[in-house]
């Protein structure tokens, strides 16, 4: 896992500046598995956690409110580090 974007993430301090490839990525390294693409947007869910999160691109970083989102799945769901 990229421990450096996954501390970024945790933190809060960058949630409108993280590139939406990395964040991403970072999605399928904590264990996500693609649902759906319709579009620009992807559905990504954890298999046996009844939930999931829709991300598209806001040109070429993830949305704020996306980042904060998934902070907060990953702190409810005690995934990561």
């Amino acid at each position: 896992m990229d421990e450096k974007l996954y501390n970024k993430v945790m933190s809060g301090k960058s949630d409108h500046n993280i590139r939406f490839k990395d964040f991403e990525k970072l999605i399928v390294q904590l264990g996500f598995c693609l649902l759906n693409q319709t579009g620009s947007h992807s559905t990504y869910a954890i298999p046996g956690v009844y939930a999931h999160i829709t991300i598209n691109p806001d040109g070429n970083k993830a949305h704020g409110y996306q980042v904060k989102k998934l902070r907060n799945f990953i702190r409810k769901n005690g995934l990561g580090k």
